[in-house]
């Protein structure tokens, strides 16, 4: 995966195919970079691979709305709560951001990650290293302590 993002109401239609019918099988590659509804999509899979220099963000969902002012309201009022549970939901109660920092990401804080970022919060859970060894992100997190010392 290589993507800018997406729209959150596609994202929400892979939501329901992988855990639906593919949770237990599915395995995401990040290669190199997954933005905005590409970080959620990636963080759908069992399994999550990266590289070292794989590389997410994440951030509050943006949308465009038209018609008349009544609609338009009620359509923002339920989108928002709709889009903001189902982002809390992948990232909130997986771990990947905790309540302060989702709170931070609603009022319009981007969260950048590098590779370690990735694998301490366990959004990453392999990295492959020297080409095509794939190794866990513990191990990886073990192996950059050990370069550093």
């Amino acid at each position: 995966m290589a993507t800018y993002g997406g729209s959150i109401e596609e994202g929400r239609q892979f939501y329901n195919m992988i855990r639906g019918k593919f949770y237990n099988n599915t395995v995401a590659y990040l290669d190199n970079y997954g933005y905005s509804m590409g970080a959620v999509l990636f963080c759908m899979a069992k399994k999550r691979v990266i590289y070292s220099y794989s590389n997410l963000m994440f951030h509050n969902y943006q949308m465009i709305n038209a018609g008349k002012g009544g609609e338009i309201l009620a359509r923002v009022e339920h989108t928002d709560k709709l889009n903001t549970k189902f982002s809390y939901d992948i990232v909130v109660k997986q771990g990947f951001l905790s309540e302060e920092e989702y709170q931070k990401l609603l009022i319009g804080q981007d969260f950048w990650m590098d590779a370690k970022e990735l694998c301490k919060r366990g959004i990453a859970t392999h990295v492959i290293i020297d080409g095509d060894k794939e190794i866990t992100a513990k191990e990886y997190l073990e192996t950059l302590c050990r370069d550093k010392g």
